[in-house]
C-alpha cells in the first residue's frame, strides 16, 4: 500500500513485478489495484486493474493509463496468487495531476 499523504488525481501506475533467485524464485501471477480516499478498503474503494504477470527472470515495468484519472490518497496493489514462494512487487510508481496555486 501507497500513501500519498494527500488526495491527489491519479493518471498512471507503473510496477515491476518480484523475482529473488537467491532465496527461491517468486513472482506475482494474478493480482488487482484499488484507490481509496479513506484507507478504510472496505467498499468506498474503486479498483481500476485487474491482471496476470508471469514469472522471469528478467521482469519488466508494467504499466496502466488511467482511462479516467481518479482522486485517491491510497493505492493498494493485491497479490492474489503466485508463483512458487511468494508474490510481491520491487517497485510501484504513482503518477498524478500536480495543480499549482
Amino acid at each position: 500500500q501507497v500513501n500519498l499523504e494527500d488526495n491527489y488525481t491519479i493518471v498512471k501506475l507503473r510496477w515491476l513485478n518480484t523475482h529473488n533467485g537467491v532465496c527461491g524464485d517468486r513472482a506475482t501471477t494474478k493480482y488487482h489495484i484499488a484507490l481509496s480516499r479513506t484507507d478504510a478498503f472496505s467498499g468506498e474503494e474503486v479498483i481500476i486493474d485487474n491482471g496476470k504477470m508471469s514469472f522471469t527472470a528478467s521482469p519488466q515495468y508494467q504499466e496502466l493509463i488511467l482511462a479516467t484519472p481518479r482522486v485517491a490518497q491510497y493505492v493498494r496493489f493485491y497479490v492474489d496468487d503466485y508463483y512458487n514462494w511468494g508474490g510481491g512487487l520491487n517497485e510501484i510508481e504513482v503518477y498524478a495531476e500536480i495543480t499549482t496555486p
